[in-house]
């Protein structure tokens, strides 16, 4: 997966993610790939009146 390459090359520096609510049992696993947890810092939320939740995070320091 492009996302986890870049990741493990530490070459993400934020991230903006848009979740749209559906009904399933499952669904693809963003940091699927990686061997270590991530720790971010919730930077914004938005809810738009669709339902949909944008966020972005960025890379926690330190």
């Amino acid at each position: 997966m492009l996302s986890a390459a870049l990741e493990r090359l530490g070459l993400i520096d934020e991230y903006h993610l848009v979740v749209h609510p559906v009904l399933a049992g499952h669904g693809p696993n963003v940091f699927q790939g990686l061997e270590r947890s991530r720790h971010l810092d919730l930077v914004s939320t938005t809810r738009l009146t669709s339902g949909v939740t944008a966020m972005h995070y960025r890379r926690k320091e330190g």
